[in-house]
């Protein structure tokens, strides 16, 4: 499992706000991409494998 998709997964640390923004701070994961794992695209390495 890629990183974007354990942050979206582990949920939200308490005192951190819910949104893409607060999350990718707090993860060092680009916001775009936690948005796009959250819509349904699959990471590279997965296209890569199928």
């Amino acid at each position: 499992m890629d990183r974007a998709s354990q942050v979206l997964a582990q949920g939200v640390p308490p005192g951190v706000p819910g949104s893409y923004r607060a999350r990718a701070d707090h993860s060092n994961v680009p916001r775009s991409i936690l948005h796009y794992r959250a819509r349904g695209r699959r990471s590279m390495e997965k296209k890569a494998q199928s």
